[in-house]
């Protein structure tokens, strides 16, 4: 731990810059950005967040101006004000983005405190070149931690007839990204795929130690799920309750138009349609601009196998996914997502995954033989592979137990622990003068 006179015990200021996670004691979990937080302020650090006033996952607004949140005597939530949006994917959405890097950059230029390091969540375009351009003119080292491709994800979820113009809005967002990454001093990404793009566009050697691969990792332990899968029994749980003999699949997510939902509904029809001795039963928690879609969808002939449940906190996300029996992870054929969050929560709690998602996560699957492939895009498909689980007891057992070997490989106090030694090592080095 450094940087010069903070080696002394005196621990490092921490300025994380991430405008999209959930903040502590909001609904969902806990986010990345509330993890690394955590991990870094019991390793004695003092942590300055500085966020968005508006809520990504809710579309609500948390302020209309600044303000700064005590959440511990290690972390500061500094709210950013920004203008809201209504689209996961939208250009209101990118000049939000925007005016929050610029108004990050204009107030931290006038600290009078300076951190030691500067962590910046990528994708952020716009206020990813304002906020690596802060940490070079104050001379600060910066840790960028890639977790989504835009614009590549921007595009895919575009009409086909309007794809080739996206190149247009594309080309300035890449520059952006580029150009951080470029001037960072240490890179992280959630998987292999996103680490290899960082090392690539940052021009780095592959024994680089200040690169590294640290996935999500779950939001709740093992052991917490099991726990609460008895307290949850207990639980109001808006009248979803389990039966004895039912098979539960949850999907637990953004309900977005990257996610393959049409076709998860389309699955739940067709089971509910061509019978279901099994007692499949699929829970839906999560909110997004396909919410409505679900709530009408539980309105028709899907409903007795379909339940949808909204928003959750996460002692009852933890409860849902202790009391599931199979993990759903729907996306749509052309997503740029390799190793989601979904997928870690599944394994922590020991249940097979049906994903749709081609590469890592769909190796890893095989290899471990912890789920099943479906097509996305293909309510068929989707169908078949959860009955298969939930019609083989031993096989969906099995599965389970190897789910949750997986997950052992991918525990948070090990993954944020490398998370905090990279922050503490990059905060010795001198900046870079990349960029």
């Amino acid at each position: 731990m450094c940087r010069s006179d903070r080696a002394r015990g005196e621990g490092l200021r921490i300025y994380l810059v991430d405008p999209h996670d959930t903040l502590p004691g909001e609904l969902w979990g806990n986010s990345r950005a509330v993890l690394l937080a955590e991990y870094l302020s019991r390793a004695g650090h003092t942590v300055v967040w500085w966020a968005s006033a508006f809520s990504h996952n809710s579309k609500t607004f948390r302020a209309t101006d600044w303000e700064d949140r005590r959440v511990s005597a290690g972390l500061t939530v500094r709210i950013v004000p920004v203008p809201g949006y209504s689209r996961h994917v939208s250009l209101a959405r990118l000049w939000s983005l925007w005016l929050f890097g610029w108004r990050t950059y204009r107030r931290a230029i006038r600290d009078s405190i300076r951190p030691d390091c500067i962590v910046l969540t990528l994708p952020a375009p716009g206020s990813d070149l304002l906020i690596s351009g802060l940490a070079r003119r104050l001379g600060i080292p910066l840790v960028t931690d890639l977790r989504d491709l835009w614009p590549e994800l921007f595009v895919a979820v575009l009409p086909t007839l309007l794809r080739p113009a996206a190149g247009i809005l594309a080309a300035p967002i890449l520059w952006c990204r580029r150009v951080a990454m470029r001037r960072a001093d240490g890179l992280v990404a959630v998987s292999q795929t996103y680490l290899q793009v960082a090392r690539t566009e940052a021009q780095r050697p592959s024994n680089d130690v200040m690169v590294k691969c640290i996935p999500w990792g779950p939001t709740f332990s093992s052991g917490s799920c099991d726990g609460r899968a008895a307290e949850f029994s207990r639980m109001d749980s808006g009248g979803v309750v389990k039966e004895p003999g039912e098979i539960w699949a949850i999907y637990a997510g953004t309900l977005g138009e990257q996610y393959d939902i049409p076709t998860l509904l389309e699955a739940a029809r067709i089971l509910a349609r061509t019978g279901n001795e099994a007692g499949i039963r699929i829970v839906v928690a999560g909110d997004g601009p396909m919410r409505q879609l679900v709530e009408e969808f539980t309105g028709c002939d899907g409903y007795e196998v379909l339940r949808y449940v909204g928003r959750v906190d996460p002692k009852c996300l933890a409860g849902y996914y202790g009391l599931a029996d199979i993990g759903i992870c729907p996306y749509s054929a052309d997503s740029t997502v390799s190793l989601p969050i979904k997928a870690f929560d599944c394994f922590a709690a020991g249940i097979p995954v049906v994903s749709s998602l081609r590469g890592e996560l769909e190796r890893l699957l095989r290899e471990e033989r912890a789920g099943l492939q479906y097509e996305a895009g293909n309510p068929k498909s989707l169908a078949a592979a959860i009955r298969v689980l939930a019609g083989d007891k031993a096989k969906r057992e099995e599965a389970g137990r190897n789910s949750l070997k997986v997950g052992e490989r991918f525990r948070s106090d090990a993954l944020y622990s490398t998370f905090v030694e990279l922050i503490e090592a990059v905060a010795c080095t001198r900046p870079n003068s990349r960029g």
